[in-house]
């Protein structure tokens, strides 16, 4: 995949975005009891955050409680819907105007969502979901080393120029040869 042109690696929430989009994406099915189901969620995101739980139980815990219940087709119209409002950085439009190098976006975040941000030049890996007994589960939690893992089965082995905010994409950096972190529109080089 990697041809003559480098290979340039975006994280997504907060690096190309303005902030974390999943419980905004999570938040767009609205249904009955909506209020207890966000407290029940943020209070997850707080254990997940102390380590208590993982970051795939925390995504499972969100599709129970928001998702669950909605059919193929909705998933699919929220996730158009909720692209359109996410709110974007100056990196992002950067991205969208260079055509010089081959641009992934690498995120946590559900593709189903991620890639209707993106014209389909750039290759977007993300966490999956998938319908099994008629529930709504994670399928592949993009997360940490896992990112690596679908990197390289996507053929990139070695990443040019790689733009993260998180220490949790530290396996990504260590296959980049330099690395970007950004944090609240600043973008600093930590390696290369």
């Amino acid at each position: 995949m990697s041809g003559l042109k480098k290979i340039v690696v975006f994280d997504f929430d907060k690096t190309l975005t303005c902030n974390d989009t999943l419980f905004g994406f999570f938040t767009e099915f609205k249904s009955r009891g909506l209020i207890v189901k966000k407290a029940a969620y943020l209070f997850c995101q707080v254990l997940a955050k102390i380590g208590f739980i993982s970051n795939s139980v925390l995504k499972d815990v969100g599709l129970k409680l928001f998702i669950d219940e909605a059919s193929d087709l909705e998933i699919n119209e929220k996730s158009l819907s909720y692209s359109k409002k996410i709110c974007f950085s100056d990196l992002k439009s950067q991205l969208d105007q260079d055509t010089d190098f081959i641009a992934i976006v690498v995120t946590a975040s559900f593709e189903c969502y991620v890639r209707h941000c993106f014209n389909e030049n750039i290759l977007v890996i993300g966490s999956t979901i998938e319908r099994t007994g008629g529930r709504v589960k994670l399928r592949n939690n993009c997360f940490g080393e896992v990112k690596v893992e679908r990197l390289k089965l996507n053929g990139i082995q070695r990443i040019d120029k790689f733009y993260t905010d998180s220490e949790s994409d530290l396996p990504v950096a260590a296959i980049s040869n330099v690395v970007y972190f950004v944090k609240s529109g600043s973008v600093v080089k930590i390696k290369g």
